[in-house]
């Protein structure tokens, strides 16, 4: 259906600039500085607007060049600070582990020593 209605309107606009064109056929000179031409209106219309439009392209072809480079380097700086905050993350995480399994040796030595004592007392108090 889209193009359908794609085709549908380019036939008008083939239909609107062939009657611009059949009511622009007066010569017109055109002066390049160095020489004088003489081409029908609708020509030098229609290559104006050539001529813009290859300008306008140009223009934003290096725009968007100059776009996707910069798309790209923010992507790389995502990547690495994503690969330096996962680092970061794993140094932390074996720091606290490192940290947690010291806590847990002291209590159990801890409560080790305290069975012993209690045992100690126990062997005392029967006596």
């Amino acid at each position: 259906m889209k193009k359908q209605w794609t085709t549908i309107v380019a036939i008008i606009l083939m239909v609107i600039v062939s009657f611009f064109a059949i009511s622009n056929m007066e010569n017109v000179p055109v002066n390049f500085m160095f020489k004088t031409v003489t081409w029908p209106l609708i020509m030098v219309i229609l290559g104006s607007l050539l001529l813009g439009a290859l300008i306008a392209v140009l223009i934003s072809t290096g725009s968007m060049y100059r776009n996707r480079k910069q798309i790209k380097q923010s992507e790389r700086k995502v990547v690495d600070i994503q690969a330096k905050s996962k680092e970061d993350l794993d140094q932390n995480r074996k720091e606290m582990q490192q940290m947690m399994e010291s806590q847990l040796r002291d209590k159990n030595e801890k409560i080790a020593a305290l069975e012993e004592e209690i045992r100690q007392l126990k062997g005392t108090a029967k006596m």
